[in-house]
């Protein structure tokens, strides 16, 4: 995938809480922002936020919206 082309690794994949995201939106779990910051770059987006959750096995998730074909079409 796109993201594991970038060593980034995916541990888990599902819908998000709802389907109507317009924009991508990225959260960082646990307080490393810098990275969820990178990872925005790649995906083309400044939609970056700390969202710490205890006990979070990941260290960011990532919600695509609708805007995302256009931006993976734009940055490859």
């Amino acid at each position: 995938t796109y993201l594991r082309s970038h060593n980034y690794d995916v541990l888990y994949i599902d819908n998000a809480d709802r389907n109507d995201y317009a924009e991508t939106v990225i959260y960082d779990r646990v307080g490393k922002i810098k990275q969820a910051e990178l990872l925005g770059d790649l995906l083309g987006t400044d939609n970056v936020f700390t969202r710490k959750k205890s006990e979070s096995y990941v260290d960011i998730t990532v919600i695509l919206g609708k805007d995302i074909k256009r931006k993976l079409k734009e940055i490859r």
